[in-house]
């Protein structure tokens, strides 16, 4: 249990990181992507709670996205979070 609550504060204190840097045009799908991202990331550790953690997280937001814009390939649209320059902006 104390695993599965690191992994929800972790989660939370990346993606308000990310919150304080959105651009100003950037769209609601485009947030929950970068969620997503955060909970992939979540998802390959090697402690089975936080994998579980993360796959939850993740399977929670591409909900949310497949259903606010059906058929859109939202796997492949997480090809940008593989350059380390969104990173280090």
């Amino acid at each position: 249990m104390k695993t599965m609550i690191a992994a929800a504060a972790l989660a939370l204190s990346l993606t308000a990181g990310v919150a304080t840097a959105r651009q100003a045009g950037e769209t609601e799908s485009q947030r929950d992507l970068t969620c997503m991202a955060v909970f992939l990331a979540i998802a390959d550790s090697q402690d089975p709670q936080m994998q579980q953690a993360g796959t939850i997280g993740s399977l929670f937001f591409y909900g949310r996205l497949q259903g606010r814009e059906p058929g859109v390939n939202w796997f492949e649209r997480l090809t940008v979070y593989a350059t380390p320059s969104i990173w280090s902006s």
